[in-house]
């Protein structure tokens, strides 16, 4: 189940007397999301993308991904994607530049597969 449930079962033996159980599942909700807090966009194949790790099977969507400058100037936003994949990652990059080494805020809206939808916000360190 994708919610905590309880089973309750009746059954009758072949006598016809009858005999009840119930058991309750409970599902763990701890959503294993990763969002670093740095990465270095220096084309050196390391760390070289900002995005958003989840764990398999557990994400169904992210609605909203977005990067803000410190003035609040959005740079960076896709929309409907999935997580662990770095070709919807930001690049560290505004308006075609690289940026400079700074802070940035983060916005993160990701439905997961049980149907809820759960907001992340944050901020990440550009590094050289």
């Amino acid at each position: 189940p994708l919610h905590t449930t309880t089973y309750n079962i009746l059954v009758t033996d072949e006598n016809g007397c009858p005999a009840t159980a119930e058991i309750q599942v409970r599902v763990d909700k701890d959503r294993k999301i990763f969002i670093p807090n740095a990465f270095s966009p220096n084309a050196d194949g390391s760390n070289d993308r900002f995005m958003i790790y989840a764990k398999e099977g557990q994400v169904s969507n992210i609605s909203t991904f977005q990067v803000f400058n410190r003035w609040g100037g959005k740079i960076f936003e896709v929309r409907d994607v999935i997580p662990n994949d770095p070709s919807y990652g930001w690049d560290g990059t505004m308006k075609g530049k690289t940026v400079n080494p700074s802070v940035f805020i983060y916005y993160a809206e990701i439905e997961f597969i049980d149907g809820e939808k759960v907001l992340f916000k944050g901020d990440i360190t550009v590094t050289e």
